[in-house]
C-alpha cells in the first residue's frame, strides 16, 4: 500500500532471470482499487538504451542491453537529427554483436556537428521478444 498521484505507471517486478512490467493505471476512478499483479498479466521487458557512439564519419552504433531483432528494425522509425542536412542511408544489427545497431549514414559529420539519434514507434523487439520503449533524442 502507498500513496501516489494519479497516473499511469509502470512496475518492473523481477521474475529471477526476467523482468516484466505491469502498466498500473491509478487513476481517480480507481483510486479505492486494489491490483493483483499476475506474471501472465506483465510484457516481457524490451531493451534498454545503453550507449551510442560514432565509431567513424559516417557511421552511428547504437548499442542496447539485449540482441536486437533485424527484421523488427525500420528506418523510418529512428530519426536523426543534425545542424547539417546529414540523415540515416541505412541501417542493421551488427552481425558480430547482435545487441548493437548500426546505422549509416549519407554523409559525413564534422567535430562540431550537432547530433542526436531518437526512436519513436515501439516496434523494436529483443530476440527474447521484449518490445522496446521510444527513446527521446539521444544527445551524440
Amino acid at each position: 500500500m502507498f500513496n501516489t498521484s494519479y497516473d499511469n505507471y509502470n512496475i518492473e517486478v523481477d521474475f529471477n532471470d526476467t523482468v516484466k512490467v505491469f502498466n498500473i493505471p491509478f487513476l481517480m476512478a480507481n483510486k479505492d482499487s486494489v491490483f493483483i499483479l499476475t506474471k501472465n498479466d506483465a510484457i516481457l521487458k524490451g531493451r534498454q538504451l545503453i550507449k551510442k557512439q560514432l565509431t567513424d564519419n559516417t557511421q552511428l552504433d547504437i548499442v542496447f542491453d539485449k540482441s536486437i531483432e533485424n527484421s523488427s528494425i525500420e528506418k523510418y522509425d529512428f530519426r536523426f537529427f543534425s545542424n547539417n542536412s546529414t540523415a540515416i542511408s541505412s541501417m542493421s544489427v551488427d552481425p558480430d554483436s547482435r545487441n548493437i545497431i548500426q546505422i549509416f549514414l549519407n554523409k559525413q559529420v564534422t567535430p562540431g556537428d550537432y547530433i542526436s539519434i531518437s526512436h519513436f514507434p515501439e516496434k523494436l523487439v529483443s530476440t527474447d521478444g521484449g518490445k522496446a520503449t521510444a527513446f527521446d533524442p539521444e544527445p551524440i
